[in-house]
């Protein structure tokens, strides 16, 4: 590949200063594919012209356009919002921003477009007329079969790309053997689903960096019933798939489904459908492939960035798997001094992360991430999450997934999402707990972390309708008020 040196581009601060805007791209075991980029950007901070390290981590865009559009979109809300209330920093500030680019999926996960786990009619698909007397019959609308058509197209060629992705990460003579599995007519008995997870736990191997215990195959076929006795493929009388509404606080998993007989339950454990356990298998290797990026990538990134200069003060900034990306990178290994600040948006990660005990005696993996952030770490979570709230915890059930402890041991307990639910497990002083704040005022952060609070729990659901929601004039007033306060 063709390696961008230095600077990516420039951005105009709200003073009209060029702040420069390096790009580092991973692949997917961690390793930088822009090395010189990365000298010149240390020995940009090594000449002292800076203040400040904005270090950006996207979420699952394994799109190179779509990831930079969100960076664009954030950078640029965030000046514009400078500009709109004269919002100073401090005297001198002059910012360097870093984005990270990592293979964030092969494909669309379940949570980006409606659930696959559950049933999304034609007369509520996007743009549609919610109203009862908008509601055709598929049989007698052209424009509900046209989307139908579409849609179903659509589903095909991303399936397709889903299995050739699994396919490429597979040994070589497990190949036949996986493809007669996906081809099974009517679906795999439970026998043919263990053997089917037998092999997909494959792709998790090679990654001794991660000693956390693996997966087991039953782990997989039950993670897979699960789901979809909450949220059937097709749609069963009695089915109502709420993607917006409440869920139990505790994030306790659930075994059935709202309606479904004993008859259709019987009916979903006997026949398995081989593609949906291919899906869950890409949230698993999404997610682990973000602590990898995070551990063995962007860590010795950042143990560079602050041993350049002592003076600059470095801010971390992830989404959703990006969050267990930049956590990954502090709680890797430990560092010459702390991190600024961290602002983690509707991090898809457990929300027993930074508990003191995640089961048994065992801490979360990311709490020795606590005492390396000068700040207390912001984390917003919002009810309007659905991809956090309703789905999370049915895909990530494995052991090392509990509490984030894929890098540093293994430990059990309830599989919510931070971002869906806030943090869990903490001491009582440590966590602080805030609405999420309008622009202008304080959160209150210097005087927070005095008082030993070391992570804020910003309930978001006023701020953030859904989980790509994280550019918005709340969330760069958040990140404001964490540099100012630094």
């Amino acid at each position: 590949m063709s390696e961008i040196l230095g600077p990516y581009r420039y951005v105009e601060t709200a003073k009209g200063d060029q702040a420069p805007w390096y790009v580092m791209p991973f692949d997917r075991h961690g390793n930088l594919q822009a090395p010189r980029s990365r000298e010149l950007l240390l020995d940009a901070l090594r000449a002292g012209d800076f203040t400040d390290v904005v270090l950006f981590s996207h979420g699952w865009n394994n799109d190179w356009d779509a990831a930079m559009g969100r960076y664009e979109d954030f950078i640029g809300g965030f000046t514009k919002l400078r500009i709109d209330h004269n919002l100073e920093v401090r005297d001198g500030y002059r910012p360097l921003l870093v984005g990270i680019i990592w293979p964030g999926t092969a494909l669309v996960m379940p949570w980006e477009k409606p659930p696959r786990f559950g049933f999304l009619p034609p007369f509520l698909a996007p743009g549609a007329d919610p109203s009862p007397d908008s509601r055709v019959a598929p049989d007698t609308d052209p424009r509900v079969r046209l989307r139908a058509e579409q849609a179903g197209e659509d589903d095909r060629m991303e399936e397709r790309r889903m299995i050739e992705d699994i396919a490429a990460g597979l040994p070589r003579h497990d190949l036949a053997r996986f493809y007669e599995l996906l081809d099974e007519p009517g679906g795999l008995e439970h026998n043919m689903a263990i053997e089917l997870a037998e092999i997909l736990i494959k792709l998790g191997e090679g990654h001794e960096e991660i000693p956390a215990a693996p997966a087991t195959a039953a782990d997989m076929v039950e993670a897979w019933k699960q789901a979809l006795l909450q949220f059937p493929t097709k749609p069963s009388d009695g089915v109502d798939v709420d993607v917006d509404g409440e869920e139990d606080r505790t994030g306790e998993d659930r075994t059935t489904g709202g309606g479904l007989g004993d008859t259709q339950v019987m009916g979903i454990l006997k026949k398995l459908d081989p593609r949906e356990l291919i899906r869950l298998c890409t949230v698993w290797q999404m997610k682990d492939r973000a602590g990898v990026v995070g551990s063995q990538g962007v860590a010795p990134l950042l143990a560079g960035i602050l041993d350049a200069e002592s003076s600059i003060r470095v801010h971390v900034v992830g989404h959703s798997y990006g969050s267990k990306v930049v956590m990954s990178a502090i709680s890797a290994a430990p560092l010459s001094r702390q991190v600024a600040s961290a602002l983690l948006l509707q991090p898809a990660v457990s929300c027993f992360c930074f508990a003191e005990d995640a089961h048994k005696g065992e801490p979360g993996g990311f709490r020795v991430a606590l005492e390396r952030i000068s700040l207390p770490v912001m984390t917003t979570f919002s009810r309007h999450d659905a991809s956090l709230r309703k789905f999370f915890h049915l895909a990530v059930r494995r052991k090392s997934d509990i509490g984030e402890t894929g890098l540093l041991g293994g430990a059990q307990s309830r599989h919510a999402a931070l971002g869906g639910y806030g943090p869990e497990g903490l001491v009582a002083d440590e966590l602080g707990q805030a609405a999420m704040r309008p622009v202008g005022e304080t959160y209150d952060l210097s005087n927070r972390a005095t008082r030993g609070e070391r992570v804020l729990a910003i309930e978001a659901h006023d701020a953030i309708s859904g989980h790509g929601d994280v550019s918005n004039k709340h969330t760069w007033w958040a990140l404001y008020d964490l540099m100012a306060s630094s």
